[in-house]
């Protein structure tokens, strides 16, 4: 073999033990990046579903107006539209009466129901019956009774008056790879539509 041959395959040889030490150093960062893009990602889709189901919510509640089924319907859509997600990560869904178009959730109705408000907490509420609801309407221990469908206004909104309805839901989504501290995020989001209108003149 000639000299220059003999210092070709060292100079080869040296090579593959530098891009060996290359990989094993760039290879943790690598896996890090490709699993964080991955937590990432599926945090995003949920974060976008929250955000659907909450519309979808306030524009059923909005529909129903003061119909006795109208939380049992946001209940149903709700859930229906949170099915992609673990239902042991749902937390709550607040429906309540918002102070405008971008009237934000009372804080005391992130607790419990009240005179503005209902608060339904997860698992257990996805189990409700249209059964649990009052037909004649809202009764001490309904669900609905905090801010009961017959209380809400949905009177013609040319005349100023009317409800507006919120809906906010709270959904755990914790980490799918652990490589992130705190073990998850908590996601949140809120819709607020005005109730569906009726001439003042006409029955409910």
């Amino acid at each position: 073999m000639s000299l220059r041959s003999e210092v070709r395959a060292r100079r080869l040889r040296g090579d593959e033990g530098v891009a060996l030490v290359e990989l094993a150093l760039f290879a943790p960062f690598l896996i890090f990046m490709v699993m964080g893009m991955m937590e990432f990602g599926l945090m995003w889709r949920d974060s976008i579903t929250v955000t659907n189901s909450a519309r979808a919510g306030a524009r059923i509640g909005s529909n129903a107006a003061d119909d006795n089924l109208a939380d049992y319907s946001v209940v149903l859509n709700v859930a229906g539209a949170l099915s992609d997600i673990s239902p042991g990560d749902v937390r709550k869904l607040v429906i309540y009466e918002a102070s405008g178009p971008n009237g934000q959730v009372p804080a005391s109705c992130l607790t419990s129901s009240g005179p503005t408000c209902n608060l339904y907490t997860f698992p257990a509420s996805a189990s409700l019956l249209e059964a649990d609801f009052g037909a004649d309407g809202c009764v001490g221990g309904d669900p609905d009774d905090g801010w009961c469908p017959d209380d809400r206004d949905n009177t013609q909104v040319s005349t100023g008056a009317g409800d507006y309805l919120g809906v906010y839901v709270e959904v755990y989504r914790g980490y799918t790879t652990g490589l992130f501290p705190g073990g998850g995020l908590t996601l949140t989001d809120t819709a607020v539509m005005k109730i569906e209108p009726r001439y003042a003149g006409l029955n409910p």
